[in-house]
């Protein structure tokens, strides 16, 4: 219902139907589509997209989508739409008396995914995609395509890329909750892995790069008794070429007043990249373990956590030339990208907070240990070192 309207600086306002059949149409494949068009650009987008579950447990499946839209991010798992009313007006951030501005950009992405799954808790995907990412309006991109020197060669300013992959994945005694074609993961009482390895081809479907992509990691939730429960995530990862940064690694980072596990809250998007990095992400929920101690208090029953987020990547002399451009240290570089990278200080920021707020809400005050705005206080709002931050969920 929220892709019906929205407004953004590109299509200003615009309209959009999404439709998709439910089982009564058939219990196995999906189909759904969209349209919509923008009264400022006047451009029509659109795409589709077909599930089919060959079979349901253990799981079997295809995917196949194309689109043709405006997205903020080019990994986005949304397929019709991104919520805008919420990420643009009203929850999105203000630092130095501005709302931080969308990177808004057209994505042409063709995708196929076959997903297969074991009883004992492996499952890969298999993957295909051809994407053309074109940066809009005043999101400044552009790539030296000689990266050996600096002085302007011939730069690009939209990135095609055709790239395979397979993804794998352990999680032993997983448990699900399945609504018709979709299913959400309720976790598991023991670690989950994954690995992941992409290699981009050239000149397949207009694609201007080759690369290796190698990514690992973990995510666990530990009960730890009258401590409570703490919820931990370690990712590593590593890109073989030379790619422009919208090709890189980037921190998912929210630029609202909304929390996201596990985004970053403190950082906006493409502040820092990089073709090595380190993700860890650590929070303890502490469950009660002093309010219920304290009188009137406990009857509210709200629960204490606090956590840390932590970020290191930096990339070779290579692309750091190429995307020299959008780099924060270029002194020619005026635009809404000032691209970084955390190099031998990682980024770090801290969290304190309650949760179970009338059931469902949560509250945390966010601060940057490292890489803070030098314009600001380690506790200035306005200047994005500290912040206030929300988040609407529900804790077993």
């Amino acid at each position: 219902i929220y892709s019906l309207v929205g407004k953004n600086d590109i299509q200003g306002w615009h309209f959009k139907l999404a439709l998709r059949t439910n089982p009564r149409f058939s219990k196995s494949v999906r189909l759904g589509a969209f349209a919509g068009y923008g009264l400022l650009d006047k451009k029509v987008r659109y795409g589709a997209d077909v599930l089919w579950i060959i079979k349901r447990y253990p799981r079997i499946s295809v995917l196949a989508s194309y689109r043709y839209d405006i997205m903020p991010n080019p990994n986005s798992s949304s397929f019709f739409t991104t919520p805008e009313f919420f990420t643009t007006y009203g929850l999105r951030r203000v630092e130095n008396g501005h709302f931080i501005p969308m990177k808004l950009m057209d994505n042409r992405e063709l995708k196929f995914l076959f997903y297969q799954e074991f009883k004992y808790g492996y499952s890969y995907t298999v993957g295909f995609k051809n994407q053309k990412l074109q940066p809009l309006q005043n999101f400044n991109f552009s790539y030296h395509t000689a990266p050996e020197n600096l002085t302007p060669n011939t730069d690009i300013n939209a990135v095609t890329i055709t790239e395979f992959s397979i993804t794998q994945r352990f999680a032993w005694k997983e448990r699900f909750m399945d609504v018709n074609f979709d299913r959400y993961s309720l976790g598991s009482i023991f670690p989950i892995l994954f690995f992941e390895y992409a290699v981009g081809v050239k000149r397949v479907i207009g694609s201007q790069f080759t690369y290796h992509k190698l990514a690992m990691g973990f995510n666990d939730t530990r009960l730890l008794g009258p401590l409570g429960k703490v919820r931990w995530n370690i990712e590593v990862g590593k890109i073989f070429g030379t790619l422009p940064f919208l090709a890189l690694q980037s921190p998912d980072a929210s630029e609202t007043y909304v929390s996201w596990w596990p985004c970053f809250n403190t950082i906006s998007q493409y502040q820092f990249i990089a073709d090595r990095y380190v993700k860890v992400m650590i929070d303890h929920h502490l469950g009660g373990l002093i309010l219920d101690r304290i009188p009137g208090l406990n009857k509210l029953k709200w629960r204490e956590i606090y956590g840390a987020h932590m970020w290191w990547g930096d990339m070779t002399k290579g692309n750091y030339t190429a995307n020299y451009a959008n780099m924060a240290d270029n002194p020619n570089n005026i635009g809404l990208v000032r691209v970084q990278t955390a190099d031998k200080i990682p980024f770090v920021e801290m969290s304190a907070g309650l949760e179970n707020i009338g059931g469902f809400f949560r509250l945390d005050a966010v601060w940057r240990v490292t890489h803070m705005d030098p314009a600001g206080s380690r506790f200035s709002f306005r200047h994005g070192n500290f912040g206030l931050r929300m988040a609407f969920e529900i804790e077993f």
